[in-house]
This record gives C-alpha cells, sequence and structure tokens, in this order.
C-alpha cells in the first residue's frame, strides 16, 4: 500500500511539474559568448555584470530578457554587421535596467541599436510569429537609429512597445517602413526627426517624441528616410503599404511637431491608405517653428488636443470647439472647463488688491467715527 501511495505521489508531482510554467531563470553575463548562450533560451533573463562588446549583431529568436543592470552593450573595433541586436520572427526581447545599447563607435560599422527582422523567412513563418520588441527601461542609441525596420516582405509583422527609456537616433529615433505595430506608452524617443512611420500602425498613448532638426524638409527616398525636422513624420513609402497613425496622448515636440505629406507622390489610390486621427495628446512647434501639425492632404483629423503653434482649421473636425487660451489652442474635448490662465491670476490679484484698499478704507473711516 505504502510502496503504491509512493509511486501515486511521484506520477503527481512530474504531472505537476510538466503543467506548471517553469520560472524565468536570471543568468549573470559579463561577455558576448555568455549574452548569445543566454538569448539562446526562452524565459531567461540575461542580466549584465559588465559591459558587453559584440563582434556582430546579437539574434535574438526567443522570448527573452535582457536586463542592463547598469551596464552597455556596444560595437567592438572593427564590427561589420550594421546593427547590434536583431529580433528574430518568433522572438520576443524585453530591454530594462539603467544602461544602453550603442551603436555609436566610429571604429565600428554597426548604425542601429536594435533591428527589427532579419532576411529569410517565408511568409507563412513570418505570419504566425511577429518580431517583438519592449522597452521598459534604458537607452537605446545609434548613429542612425535606436530603433529600425525594414520594408522588404520578408520583414514584415513586427511588435513594438515603448513603455520607458530613450530611444535616440543621429538620423531619426525610430524609423518604420514595415507593416507592424508601434506602440509608445511612455520614455522618451528623439532624433532629428523623432519617429518616421513610412508603413504599419503607430498608437501613441504617452511619453514624449521629439524632432530637433531645423527646418522641417522631406525629400523623396525609395530605401530610408525621408524627412527631417518633425516630431512624428506620417510619410507613406513607395511601396504604397497601409499607414494608420493614432495618438491619443502624450508630448509630440518639433519644429512641425506632427508632419504628414505624400513625398513620393503616390497614387491617389494609395494615399488612400493612409489614416490619421488625433484624440489627445500636447502638440508643440520648436525652434522658431510655425506649425503644430502639418498635412498636405488630410483634413477633419483633429478630434481633441492642445496645441502650441498654428493648426489650420481645415485639420480640425467639423463642429468641434476651439478655445486659445494663454497662446494653447485647445480643442474639442481637451478645453479646460476652468482654465487657471495668467490672465485670471492677474485678475485675482487686482481683485484681492482691491479688497484689501476697501477694507483698509472701511476700517478707517469706523475708527474716525468712533
Amino acid at each position: 500500500m505504502k510502496k503504491c501511495l509512493g509511486l501515486f505521489t511521484l506520477a503527481f508531482a512530474l504531472l505537476f511539474a510538466i503543467t506548471v510554467k517553469v520560472s524565468a531563470v536570471e543568468v549573470s553575463v559579463a561577455d558576448e559568448a555568455t549574452l548569445e548562450t543566454c538569448v539562446a533560451t526562452a524565459e531567461n533573463v540575461c542580466k549584465l555584470s559588465a559591459d558587453v562588446e559584440l563582434t556582430h549583431s546579437l539574434e535574438v529568436g526567443k522570448k527573452v530578457t535582457i536586463d542592463l543592470n547598469g551596464f552597455d552593450i556596444v560595437a567592438k573595433d572593427g564590427m561589420t554587421d550594421d546593427s547590434l541586436i536583431i529580433v528574430l520572427h518568433g522572438g520576443t526581447l524585453t530591454i530594462k535596467g539603467e544602461g544602453s545599447v550603442t551603436a555609436t563607435n566610429t571604429n565600428a560599422s554597426a548604425r542601429i541599436a536594435v533591428k527589427m527582422s532579419k532576411a529569410g523567412n517565408t511568409a507563412a513563418f513570418i505570419n504566425e510569429n511577429p518580431a517583438t520588441l519592449v522597452l521598459e527601461s534604458g537607452t537605446l542609441e545609434g548613429t542612425s537609429f535606436g530603433i529600425s525596420g525594414n520594408g522588404n516582405p520578408d520583414r514584415v509583422n513586427t511588435n513594438v512597445t515603448i513603455n520607458g527609456g530613450l530611444v535616440k537616433g543621429g538620423t531619426t529615433g525610430i524609423y518604420h517602413p514595415q507593416s507592424g505595430a508601434l506602440t509608445v506608452n511612455g520614455g522618451e524617443v528623439t532624433g532629428k526627426t523623432g519617429i518616421e512611420m513610412r508603413a504599419g500602425e503607430l498608437t501613441v498613448k504617452g511619453g514624449t517624441i521629439i524632432g530637433t532638426a531645423v527646418p522641417t524638409e522631406t525629400n523623396a527616398n525609395g530605401n530610408g528616410t525621408t524627412t527631417t525636422g518633425a516630431g512624428i513624420a506620417i510619410v507613406q513609402h513607395s511601396t504604397s503599404l497601409n499607414l494608420v497613425a493614432n495618438v491619443e496622448g502624450g508630448t509630440v515636440k518639433g519644429y512641425t511637431a506632427l508632419y504628414h505629406n505624400n513625398t513620393e507622390n503616390n497614387s491617389e489610390d494609395a494615399a488612400a491608405k493612409v489614416t490619421l486621427e488625433v484624440t489627445g495628446g500636447k502638440f508643440e512647434a520648436t525652434n522658431d517653428g510655425e506649425n503644430a501639425i502639418y498635412s498636405d492632404a488630410k483634413e477633419n483629423f483633429i478630434e481633441g488636443g492642445e496645441f502650441v503653434g498654428k493648426v489650420d482649421e481645415k485639420f480640425v473636425s467639423e463642429d468641434l470647439e476651439t478655445k486659445v487660451i494663454d497662446g494653447v489652442t485647445y480643442i474639442g474635448e481637451s478645453i479646460p472647463e476652468n482654465p487657471n490662465t495668467g490672465d485670471n491670476v492677474v485678475t485675482y490679484i487686482l481683485i484681492g488688491l482691491m479688497s484689501l484698499i476697501a477694507f483698509g478704507y472701511a476700517s478707517n473711516k469706523l475708527r474716525k467715527n468712533a
């Protein structure tokens, strides 16, 4: 009987071990070889214990986390690959912790911190296995791009989510020419243009997106970026793929904060695949720029938000109220009910002073009559 009970207990334990998800394993990483081994096993947390120099791109095809832990991943002198990390289809990479992935070594070819996907997969595999990146904290910086995709058909189906941290590009913070999703919930994205969307779906719910170049300029380019000087640039690629941009929150700054243009002179049918919607957020024209919002063709796409700079009436949805308070244009539900403006503050001070004078006058008169 005891023997049967022991076998039953063992069988139950084995069944429990099979059905319960295995906890993530934390691996201490101090060099390239250990990092490559770590990312090859799903659910691993690769926690840096030293700066890591890469001699070639680190390819991530499993669900793993890199904890920078105050250290940096950089290119070794002579590296010939164009990116430090490549997230493959079927891979999910989460980056967290203080530290950086920095592709700025002038003695190496790496110019992209994280590249989304790699050429060579079949369409069926791509469709079923997205390449996914989640940035929780830390810095992704590249001489060209902090994060970049590719518009070729074997690079589509990507998911990028920015929850925190900093994404910085010498040219563009995030370059997105492929069919895929980019969601900004927090953090900061910056470059000569913060984000250039040429295909795919952009959703902005929070964070700060900054374009630093002056002025806003755009030039046709079938193989790369087109626009500088915009916080967010919405410029459909010559591939004429669907392009959707939804801004619900966050802060967008640039010589032109949000810029849409048919730079490639795509056909009317192709241009109709571009959808632009603004329901909230703050848009600020900086560096003496004029336009908070610009589009060469779209109208009635703003339903809310705060704008510092010019907002053409044709961009605002019909029948929505617009109100300017202290140089900020508020639209729709974004209009504050009881704005505490500078003018109001001055009014309140004047009323207070007048009340004090009146009170002093009345008190003095009472004393004289006493």
